[in-house]
């Protein structure tokens, strides 16, 4: 009798000691699956979280115009040892972003760029007259593991540091998109284009609406009797692109805007 109490007794120490630890080891067990779950679920939503943007990338020898080794061919542009073909330079455009700089900084990257050593080939050739017209934009862009496009007020063209000779099919590609990359910042927020231009008229008086063509990439006020009326933007090819109306008779809300499709305003 004795002996089977104390049977009975070990027993149900072995069966409350494996009732402590084992719970112990299951909470201990539980408590890690946790942890690594949520550790799991914050690298997911940093992953989620984090993006790339163009900023992100840019430093600060790709907001600074130095010189770099530029050497241009008639199919692409290589910049400090790294090819690329016109397609991938377009590409690269793209991921532009704009640097704030006032008039005098333009003009002392042109000083900069044309009085710089030749070090290349294409340094020299790229050194030619700058195009004589007013730059319908201006301004100064980095891009990463590139450096600074620049186009002064003159219309000198300057990549990393070098200038880029007109005849150049880069010089018209940087040209043609940075003007139509403005055109449509101009267009999106309804501001006026650097090649900006008004009408005046007044009320009753017979020519009172905007013409249906006018300069590539550029906006026109119509100003009624002194007040905004209608702003028009036209497109590359000089041809009505969209209307901005501000106000005219009928219950409408102000401002709006009508479009070109096919050539045929859009009605409200």
């Amino acid at each position: 009798m004795k002996i089977l109490k104390k049977c009975l007794i070990s027993l149900l120490t072995i069966i409350m000691m494996f009732q402590i630890f084992g719970t112990t080891g299951l909470y201990v067990y539980a408590a890690e699956i946790d942890s690594a779950d949520s550790t799991t679920e914050d690298e997911m939503v940093n992953d989620t979280y984090e993006e790339n943007t163009y900023e992100e990338d840019i430093t600060d020898s790709d907001i600074e115009n130095e010189q770099a080794d530029v050497i241009l061919s008639e199919y692409g542009i290589s910049i400090n040892g790294t090819y690329y073909t016109q397609e991938e330079f377009g590409d690269l455009l793209e991921t532009a972003v704009e640097v704030e700089v006032d008039e005098s900084d333009l003009q002392d990257f042109e000083k900069e760029s044309v009085e710089s050593e030749p070090g290349q080939m294409f340094t020299r050739a790229a050194l030619a007259p700058g195009i004589k017209y007013t730059a319908v934009v201006a301004g100064k862009w980095a891009i990463a593991g590139v450096g600074a496009v620049v186009i002064t007020q003159a219309g000198t063209i300057i990549v990393a540091g070098v200038a880029i000779g007109v005849g150049f099919w880069a010089y018209t590609k940087i040209r043609v998109y940075f003007t139509e990359r403005a055109y449509n910042n101009h267009k999106k927020n309804g501001t006026k284009t650097n090649n900006h231009s008004s009408k005046r008229t007044k009320v009753g008086q017979r020519d009172n609406a905007l013409p249906y063509t006018g300069s590539g990439l550029s906006s026109k006020d119509l100003l009624q009797d002194g007040k905004l009326k209608q702003r028009r933007y036209y497109d590359k090819n000089g041809k009505a692109d969209l209307d901005i109306d501000y106000f005219h008779p009928g219950k409408h809300k102000f401002p709006h805007r009508h479009t070109f499709p096919g050539g045929n305003r859009t009605g409200h």
